[in-house]
């Protein structure tokens, strides 16, 4: 009879030890309870990439154009002492001239060079770390008006490149930084002392971890599946916004130093071309990888520079050839002295590399002195011409 009413759609008796659907759905809970922690970054991370493949790029050009356009914070200038001195020197800058410390740069390797017991010498060192070459024209408008020097010596270019795309350009690719997935991150306390020493400044380790680490990754991964295309020619358009505004820039800082009837030196900066860019496969994978394998010395620079050039979303983004040309071109300007530091450390069989940087640009102490060594003759002569700056005004 059991059989039969089985068989005509009668629940059949529930055997003795059979767990209940109550139950089954308990053991399922608990299955997939501690696979949660890494389920929702993957949802999180795959409804974040279909944003990005809709409309990263929307907008993009236009934004940057104002944030280029807009007014910054001003600066206040510190380190100007009173103090007997015959001649003063500003050195004017980014975190290259103040890393690994200030002692320890070519500024003040440069003092210490040039410096003699009958001739007093100051080398002012106005650097800040994170400032782009719009803070810097502040930073020396306020000096002028404290104290007008007998040389204005600059290097920059490296932040106006690095700030904007940080703050605006890569974000918006970003597929875990800034997402709930990073959130959910640091609550499960990923953003330990490890990650925290990753980079000095930057507020959080995990941070610098994901943007400089594993956002890179992500984005070369989906662009070699074909999940995701970047369309470099729009980034070659912001490129080309980012130049306008460091020749505005720059435009002003010689505005400045020519109505103080000072000479300017402009530095033309020098970066680390080892390390990785991240772009399209085409501008910067293929070029790298050829220039790390060339043997030949001037044919791997022009490979890793144009890798280089094409860097969208590497950690630290670098100066670009077109900026690097603009300073070799005021050569010819009057009131301006370039110092071309990368075509003389290549003469001297510079590699470029972490030989001689930190990471993308902070040099090493060695570099530092080299580079002081090379510079400090270029001053030398600057002052002892007979062409003289304004008399100094007293500092208050």
């Amino acid at each position: 009879m059991e059989s039969i009413s089985s068989k005509n759609g009668a629940t059949p008796p529930r055997r003795e030890g059979t767990p209940t659907p109550g139950k089954l759905w308990g053991f399922r809970v608990l299955l997939i309870a501690p696979w949660l922690p890494l389920l929702l970054p993957l949802v999180a991370f795959s409804v974040r990439l279909a944003e990005v493949r809709e409309g990263a790029g929307e907008g993009q050009f236009e934004t940057l154009v104002s944030y280029l356009q807009a007014k910054h914070l001003s600066w206040e200038v510190e380190g100007l002492t009173r103090g007997p001195a015959a001649r003063r020197i500003y050195f004017l800058g980014a975190s290259s001239l103040v890393l690994p410390n200030p002692t320890l740069t070519f500024p003040a390797i440069v003092q210490t060079l040039l410096d003699h017991p009958t001739s007093r010498i100051v080398c002012h060192n106005l650097a800040r770390s994170g400032i782009d070459s719009y803070s810097i024209k502040s930073i020396l408008s306020r000096a002028l008006e404290l104290h007008k020097p007998d040389l204005v010596v600059l290097y920059a270019g490296h932040n106006d490149y690095n700030i904007p795309y940080r703050t605006l350009l890569k974000p918006r690719y970003h597929l875990i930084r800034g997402t709930r997935a990073e959130q959910l991150l640091e609550t499960l306390g990923a953003d330990s002392w490890f990650f925290s020493r990753l980079k000095v400044g930057f507020g959080s380790g995990l941070g610098w971890f994901l943007e400089s680490n594993l956002e890179p990754l992500l984005l070369k991964y989906l662009q070699r599946s074909g999940l995701l295309r970047i369309d470099d020619a729009l980034f070659a358009r912001c490129d080309a916004a980012i130049l306008a505004a460091y020749v505005a820039n720059l435009e002003a800082i010689l505005g400045l130093t020519r109505e103080a009837h000072l000479p300017l030196v402009v530095v033309v900066p020098v970066c680390n071309l080892e390390t990785e860019p991240v772009g399209t496969p085409e501008h910067t994978t293929q070029p790298y990888f050829q220039g790390l394998a060339e043997t030949d010395q001037a044919a791997r620079l022009s490979l890793l520079r144009r890798a280089r050039d094409g860097d969208r979303f590497g950690g630290d983004l670098r100066a670009k050839t077109p900026l690097l040309e603009h300073l070799r071109g005021l050569a010819s300007t009057e009131g301006v002295v370039v110092f071309d530091l990368e075509r003389a450390l290549e003469k001297r069989g510079a590699r470029f590399d972490y030989g001689e940087f930190y990471d993308a640009f902070h040099l090493l102490p060695q570099t530092h002195r080299l580079v002081a060594e090379l510079l400090e003759p270029v001053l030398r002569e600057l002052l002892a011409s007979p062409r003289r700056a304004t008399p100094p005004v007293p500092l208050p």
